[in-house]
């Protein structure tokens, strides 16, 4: 804890701030400071233990402490390019040029100081930006990559940062946040979907011995630019709106909503580095279906009577926030699969906003992701079916600041289409052994997340519009009908509104819009290899569930809300184990 409060800085966001100090006034770390804390473990009987080989019963008494990383020691004072240096050897720049490069050396001295704390970053490609911006007279706070990178250096250093308990707390109980959903969301449905058994909690099963950053592996990142992504430097005339629009029919999807524009200032994006709500669930499993254990401890999922299950099982929530593992049995993970799959297929087709007709070419899709850095699934050789073309996947990563500090590549073709949305998240929802704690949370962190998403792009276009041209709307607001409905395109493509990735689809191979269920619902399944593309495998001989389920876009008209739906049934757990419960919701 003293070199703790020795690093503290007094930076522009406060105390937990980078340490802005001159070198000459700040204390330094020692480059053998991690030997002398194991030579002080030793005299003190401090015990370290990795967390693989830690006991729920250990982790319970506190008897095992987390192994410290290697500390990197402080860096020197970076090798600045000349045009960033204090005295760069010739006439003396007017005030105002040298009062703009002090503020670009501090935030590259910001960035050296983060890498010392094991933030990744390429300052020798990042310099170069900032000096192209530091010519062009540019303020540091209009500087897409000064203020990408400010961004990138205060998320990375709180990762650096997450052992540490003052910054990344842990928590034995979390309740179920619902400040941020978007309408009422009645406390009898959240109940039924996931009872619990304490009345302070409103009888609404809590989250359980969870950190805000997942300890042992950062959250997956987003792309090198998220959704509908404008410079902070856009100006109203930049985007072209022909005021023709606004003069449409309500009813016709061209139609400009004017009072829902907002210009100059524009509103600020909902998620600016595009990481997915999802980003705490591994898409490659690290445990196969949950089995952490080497032997059996009791089933933690909550019932409102008697209280919590009690099965043994060697299997616990796949969530990544868990600082300490949640043993969930195969019974309470196959039921709560059943329900959530039913609650899910309410945001399903929601949750994406499609490709427009014109977009959704062939011969030129593939090529207007180009430094994206997007996640792409479909199967090469289904969009161009030309057999002179290879059927090998194009590179679609590319470099970002605001996710890799330039230190990696994001992105990239992900395989085939996967089951229901085609992109990760339902695979992560529903492919993932995961308390039930956690999926409502995600569940109602999804809608809020597409809801956002809409208002901001209805915010800056008066409509929602394909997200890769931005100019007209996709085919689902012409009702798929016509060309412009994308009668005349061979595959369907659509955007992802929560992990900003892309789907690319080979019409007939999703009726309804859905691609149909293989694995996920059955309680065992796995991916049998971490390279795109690769099947499925299970191990599990149960009938998977929603074979039969509703056409989506006649769910997409009932007028019933989601948690009306869930409010009508009843509670889950009073209904008899055995008894089928994938037409719950119908």
């Amino acid at each position: 804890m003293y070199g703790y409060y020795l690093t503290h800085g007094f930076g522009p966001t406060g105390v937990n701030d980078l340490n802005v100090l001159p070198p000459g006034e700040r204390w330094v770390m020692p480059e053998n400071y991690h030997l002398e804390f194991i030579e002080w473990a030793k005299e003190h009987d401090y015990e370290i233990t990795s967390r693989s080989t830690a006991t729920i019963d250990q982790l319970a008494k506190r008897e095992v402490r987390k192994r410290p990383r290697p500390q990197q020691p402080a860096q020197a004072e970076p090798p600045f390019r000349a045009i960033l240096q204090p005295d760069g050897g010739g006439p003396a720049a007017p005030v105002g040029m040298q009062n703009l490069q002090a503020e670009y050396r501090q935030l590259l001295r910001l960035a050296n100081d983060a890498m010392a704390i094991g933030v990744p970053a390429n300052l020798a490609g990042i310099e170069p930006l900032l000096e192209m911006d530091l010519n062009n007279s540019i303020p540091i706070n209009d500087s897409p990559t000064a203020r990408e990178l400010r961004l990138y250096l205060a998320r990375q250093s709180e990762i650096a940062r997450r052992d540490d308990e003052m910054r990344n707390p842990r928590f034995a109980e979390v309740p179920i946040d619902t400040s941020r959903v978007v309408g009422d969301v009645p406390d009898q449905a959240l109940r039924n979907i996931n009872p619990g058994s304490n009345e302070e909690y409103r009888n609404i099963a809590p989250l359980r011995n969870v950190v805000r950053i997942p300890l042992d592996r950062p959250p997956s990142p987003g792309p090198a630019r998220p959704l509908y992504w404008i410079p902070w430097n856009t100006r109203d005339e930049d985007i072209d709106l022909p005021i023709r629009y606004s003069r449409l029919d309500p009813s016709n999807p061209e139609h400009v909503d004017r009072r829902a524009l907002r210009r100059e200032p524009f509103a600020e994006h909902p998620n600016i580095d595009g990481v997915s709500q999802l980003a705490t669930i591994p898409h490659w499993r690290i445990w196969n279906n949950g089995d952490m254990f080497a032997k059996s401890y009791p089933c933690e999922a909550e019932n409102q009577y008697p209280g919590r299950c009690g099965k043994p099982t060697r299997s616990a929530c796949e969530d990544t926030s868990h600082f300490q593992p949640v043993p969930i049995c195969d019974e309470c993970e196959e039921r709560s699969l059943r329900e959530f799959r039913e609650l899910f297929r309410r945001i399903e087709i929601d949750i994406r906003q499609n490709i427009c007709h014109r977009c959704a070419d062939p011969d030129t899709v593939l090529r207007k992701f180009a430094n994206l850095g997007h996640r792409i699934w479909y199967t090469p050789g289904e969009i161009r079916d030309d057999p002179k073309l290879p059927k090998a996947p194009e590179d679609l990563t590319a470099e970002t600041i605001i996710s890799t500090g330039l230190a990696g590549r994001v992105g990239g073709w992900m395989g085939d289409p996967l089951e229901i949305t085609g992109c990760g998240c339902a695979l992560k929802l529903l492919g993932r052994r995961i308390c039930r704690p956690h999926r409502l949370q995600y569940i109602l962190n999804l809608q809020t997340e597409v809801a956002r998403m809409r208002e901001y792009c209805r915010s800056v276009y008066g409509r929602m519009v394909c997200p890769l041209c931005r100019e007209i709307p996709g085919p689902d607001s012409y009702g798929f009908q016509g060309i412009r409905g994308g009668e005349n395109n061979s595959f369907q493509g659509w955007a992802c509104l929560n992990c900003h990735g892309y789907v690319l689809n080979k019409k007939g191979n999703a009726p309804g819009g859905i691609i149909p269920v293989k694995y996920l619902g059955t309680v065992r399944f796995e991916h049998i290899s971490r390279v795109p593309g690769a099947p499925y495998t299970t191990t599990d001989q149960r009938k998977p569930i929603d074979q039969d389920a509703d056409d989506p876009q006649e769910q997409q008209q009932e007028e019933e809300s989601l948690w009306n739906r869930v409010l009508s049934v009843g509670e889950f757990n009073d209904q008899p184990e055995d008894e089928d419960l994938s037409d719950i919701y119908d």
